[in-house]
């Protein structure tokens, strides 16, 4: 009789985090121009980035801070649902009860960490976009004031 195993589980695709803290929040738009960014992160906290507007501008931010200006280019082709971990273990959620720039990470359905962005700048007042790493282990985004300041941010998470 033969036995079945496992070939694919969300322990082989996401870690295991229950905190994140911020690497670093870059303005992108005093340092290029941009504004209403999209973000996408991969596992080693690459951060790519893309303008929605004006034909679309390029920006890469690896886990350090480096940023890298990609004029004309675009990192994706549309809006996804990048807010989630690979297998759905973690998910982003925009807490808007009191103010909308609470977020939220869910493991499995019980709420498991909480940030509130004000904390990187007090003129934030709305998140344009958040993503998550395929394992769970980065957090990316985009928030901004609605007069100029579009700050970009990383954080990584750990047990």
């Amino acid at each position: 009789m033969s036995q079945d195993r496992e070939l694919f589980s969300d322990r082989m695709l996401e870690g295991e985090y229950t905190t994140w803290t911020n690497l670093w929040a870059i303005d992108a738009g005093a340092l290029f121009g941009m504004f209403w960014i999209k973000t996408h992160v991969d596992n080693e906290g690459l951060v790519y980035g893309t303008t929605t507007v004006f034909g679309g501008n390029g920006l890469m931010i690896d886990r350090l801070g480096n940023t890298t200006f990609l004029p004309g280019w675009k990192v994706f082709g549309g809006w996804g649902p990048a807010a989630k971990s690979a297998a759905g273990k973690y998910v982003l959620i925009i807490d808007q009860a009191l103010t909308d720039l609470i977020i939220r990470v869910y493991r499995r359905g019980v709420s498991i960490f909480e940030f509130d962005l004000s904390a990187l700048d007090p003129l934030l007042t709305d998140i344009w976009d958040l993503s998550m790493s395929p394992d769970g282990r980065y957090i990316a985004g985009n928030a901004n004031d609605g007069g100029g300041l579009e700050l970009v941010f990383l954080f990584e998470g750990s047990r």
